[in-house]
């Protein structure tokens, strides 16, 4: 990093942390018909938005340049959701997957380092 009067300082920092996500988008509603266009329009908005940057992230955790992309997850399957909505207690809904990759810088750095700028050696004969 180079400051303001143009000198170079050096320091550790911790190495960036990258998180996977995963998220499972669903629509609830009295009638399927119902669900199925909520969900659709869910996926509209999704689609229109692949990569998610500036205003759309809150939160301190993300610098002006974050930038995470957003893909569907393509092999979802069927017996996972079953297990999934059995394990609430539901039938099966219509759901999609979506999944992001996640690069936070840590915060965590050391003091400024400084450069071994001379060196001296020197032998003592006994």
């Amino acid at each position: 990093q180079i400051d303001e009067q143009g000198v170079v300082r050096e320091f550790y920092q911790d190495p960036p942390l990258r998180i996977g996500l995963d998220y499972l988008v669903s629509a609830w509603a009295d009638e399927d018909a119902e669900q199925q266009e909520l969900l659709g329009a869910a996926m509209r908005a999704m689609l229109s938005m692949p990569v998610l940057e500036g205003e759309a992230l809150e939160g301190d955790a993300f610098d002006p340049e974050t930038r995470i992309p957003v893909r569907p997850i393509e092999d979802l399957s069927v017996e996972f959701l079953m297990s999934l909505w059995r394990g609430f207690g539901e039938h099966l809904r219509p759901a999609v997957g979506y999944s992001c990759l996640l690069r936070l810088e840590s915060a965590g750095r050391s003091e400024d380092l400084r450069r071994v700028e001379g060196r001296r050696v020197a032998v003592d004969v006994f």
